[in-house]
């Protein structure tokens, strides 16, 4: 019950401490990312984020849900479960991430590749009516633009702005992609991106250890408002 109150207040409040960063969360398309842009994080080893995720205009029809787990350092496996009303079809979507290059600290350039939709179930649907489906490969850059002075013990302690930059293609067509994070308030993110010529934008804040809570709008020029919720665990 005591956690449960602690969590409510960091919700009003958004200002509790809590161990932890904001990482390694799922995009709405089930890999690690923001709110559709990819970014070089990936789920520990041994470890599974569960999402639910829900369009605020039509709440009864359009709930949808992500899985992804860590096979290995820096390799992620993972899927996403859309119904109709987002996808014109029920959809499930197979993805996988590579991380190539390491991180060192945070300081250093890192890249990740990936595919999405390995078994091509969505056939190019647009899901929320923008965004692209079918099988699609992308390479991304994530790089630290900004990073506190402070330092301590637990890294996740360190505040910071990271950039994204990456190139998505499939279907014929290619797309950059390009994408901010800024973790001022230590349980609290704020992100935006330019993914599929449309902008997005999104926020999270962790409320106690393993969840999470997000709420993303798809599409500034005539937006839907998601809201939903993260879990994480050791498998």
């Amino acid at each position: 019950m005591r956690w449960v109150q602690r969590g409510l207040v960091a919700l009003t409040f958004c200002v509790v401490s809590v161990v932890g960063t904001v990482k390694a969360e799922p995009s709405l398309f089930g890999y690690t990312g923001l709110v559709f842009a990819p970014t070089t994080d990936t789920i520990p080893r041994n470890r599974f984020n569960a999402s639910w995720y829900v369009d605020t205009e039509f709440v009864d029809t359009s709930s949808s849900y992500t899985l992804a787990y860590g096979l290995q350092e820096g390799i992620e496996i993972s899927m996403s479960r859309f119904p109709r009303a987002i996808a014109g079809a029920s959809s499930t979507l197979l993805n996988l991430k590579v991380r190539i290059r390491e991180p060192e600290l945070g300081r250093n350039v890192q890249v990740a590749a990936g595919i999405t939709d390995i078994t091509d179930e969505s056939k190019g649907r647009r899901f929320y009516g923008r965004v692209e489906g079918g099988t699609r490969a992308y390479l991304v850059l994530s790089a630290p633009l900004w990073q506190s002075q402070r330092r301590r013990q637990d890294e996740s302690d360190i505040q910071a702005v990271r950039g994204h930059l990456g190139l998505i293609a499939g279907r014929g067509r290619n797309n950059l992609f390009v994408a901010l994070e800024a973790q001022l308030v230590r349980p609290l993110s704020i992100f935006g991106e330019v993914f599929d010529n449309d902008y997005h934008v999104g926020a999270r804040l962790r409320v106690l250890p393993r969840v999470t809570l997000e709420g993303k709008v798809v599409n500034l020029r005539n937006p839907d408002v998601i809201i939903g919720v993260s879990y994480n665990q050791r498998w």
